[in-house]
């Protein structure tokens, strides 16, 4: 026996009487304004929703089993006083069409892998629930800027090769999420964490479920300088800051049993990948994260690309020679990292052991000059403060005329 299940919608003062029959059906608008009023419930089962024309006046609950589909270049299907949910329930579903759509709530259930087929916005809340939303190379704005905007129990966001973004509206000093994965190669959930200082900030993130050697992002240009031997060739992010110039908080979070144990966030500067000089965090993160990397950078300008690394054993390369002798080349004792860590001194003594110079903090804004001291070898002692434990490092060096 088939049994039927009722669907009304109005549209334009008519009632459309759906029946539910075992096959694939479309609800086509081809100009009409549709109300579903506050606490009304809708269900179009087996059937695509295709907008070609017209209105929707949102305010209660639609699920849709089927795919979506804007094609009017003149709307964003939902007349913006809408504050309803639209709830894609079905298997496989995608959310496309020529023109993006601005859905109020957007609730993703049902089963299977949602894909974007178009840029799409959410105007009040994004849950994922449970799903995997693939933005493949389109991106999806959340442009409320409430931290709880985005909900999650296990779903998460991934990005194609061309990497589509989650894009949030950030404002004040708060956590937010932003669940990236993958399923491409088994279940990847790797998400970042970013924390803004001042109101009005847009951030958009995607996860790259691939060695960045393969973008072209190379770690064969790293040496002892940068005080970095390699990246994570797993995975990286792709993190921009499309709007604001406060200084933002980046954790990456991560499974050092599968991912390994990395110590650093590195950065593409462009050229190479250079260390951030992160604290490492340990605790319990949820969906078996148990450690992040974390940096607070003042300015994200020209960065985008991040990735957890591995540091060298001796990641601070310390010159052993300058000459201080007027001609602007070499002509102080610069440290190459040291400015990443603001908390440090240095001290300099002759062979006797004489102090002859000290400085906290020393930076290469105010690096040594020689002070007029003479050729010959002189020895530093350097403390720096990683995380909270005093690293130490020490040797000679030698000035030059």
């Amino acid at each position: 026996m088939i049994h039927y299940k009722k669907t009304f919608i109005y549209l334009s003062g008519l009632v459309i009487y759906l029946m539910d029959m075992p096959c694939h059906a479309q609800m086509v608008n081809n100009g009409s304004i549709v109300s579903l009023s506050t606490n009304s419930i809708t269900v179009l089962n087996n059937t695509d929703f295709i907008h070609q024309k017209g209105e929707l006046y949102l305010n209660g609950w639609l699920g849709l089993s089927g795919n979506w589909s804007n094609q009017d270049e003149a709307s964003k299907v939902l007349n913006p006083s809408s504050k309803g949910t639209v709830e894609f329930l079905g298997n496989h579903q995608k959310i496309a069409g020529a023109n993006t759509t601005a859905f109020y709530n957007l609730s993703l259930t049902g089963t299977g892998i949602k894909t974007l087929g178009v840029n799409q916005e959410v105007n009040g809340e994004l849950d994922l629930t449970d799903r995997e939303l693939a933005l493949e190379s389109y991106d999806l704005a959340v442009n409320n800027g409430s931290v709880d905007a985005v909900k999650r129990s296990s779903g998460f966001v991934s990005s194609g090769n061309t990497p589509g973004a989650l894009v949030r509206k950030m404002n004040g000093n708060a956590d937010y999420l932003f669940p990236t994965g993958s399923s491409k190669n088994g279940l990847l959930y790797r998400p970042v964490i970013l924390k803004g200082q001042g109101p009005n900030q847009t951030l958009s993130v995607a996860m790259l479920a691939k060695d960045p050697e393969i973008d072209g992002l190379s770690a064969a240009s790293m040496s002892k300088k940068n005080g970095l031997f390699d990246v994570n060739h797993k995975f990286y992010h792709k993190i921009e800051q499309l709007n604001g110039l406060d200084a933002m908080n980046i954790d990456l979070l991560f499974d050092p049993l599968t991912d390994g144990n990395f110590k650093e966030m590195a950065f593409w500067n462009g050229t190479t990948w250079l260390p951030s000089r992160a604290n490492v965090l340990t605790g319990l993160y949820g969906d078996k994260l148990s450690k992040k990397t974390s940096k607070k950078l003042m300015d994200m300008k020209g960065l985008k690309y991040f990735a957890l690394a591995n540091q060298n054993s001796d990641d601070l390369f310390i010159p052993n020679t300058f000459s201080p002798n007027g001609d602007g080349k070499n002509d102080t004792w610069e440290i190459p990292g040291l400015e990443m860590y603001a908390d440090n001194e240095v001290r300099i003594t002759n062979r006797w052991g004489d102090e002859v110079y000290s400085r906290k903090p020393y930076t290469n804004a105010n690096a040594w000059n020689g002070g007029g001291l003479n050729e010959g070898t002189y020895y530093y002692f350097i403390s720096v403060n990683v995380a909270g434990s005093v690293k130490t490092y020490s040797g000679y060096l030698t000035l030059l005329h």
